[in-house]
């Protein structure tokens, strides 16, 4: 699963995430192709994760990702994200 969506306005950044799980699960999150989260499950894979950062220098945004992994058929199935910036909810992917 992977998705990019733009944060800001005036100064406009690209967040990529990238969900594989396929071999071994793990979660890459790129701000303007700058990794700033990696996150490897080897044995087990959580029932949700919690991903929050800050994106921009001048114009400031925080960014969380909130997202549920499924627990049966995972190597089918896509995590279920939720995308908030600023507190406000956006999109779900």
């Amino acid at each position: 699963m992977e998705f990019t969506f733009t944060v800001g306005e005036t100064e406009s950044h690209d967040v990529r995430f990238l969900y594989s799980n396929r071999l071994s699960s793990s979660v890459c999150i790129y701000v303007d192709s700058e990794l700033v989260t990696k996150d490897v499950f080897r044995i087990w894979i959580p029932a949700s994760r919690h991903y929050e950062f800050k994106v921009g220098d001048a114009e400031r945004h925080d960014v969380v990702i909130e997202v549920t992994f499924p627990r049966i058929g995972t190597i089918f199935r896509n995590a279920d994200c939720g995308i908030f910036i600023d507190g406000e909810f956006i999109t779900r992917y």
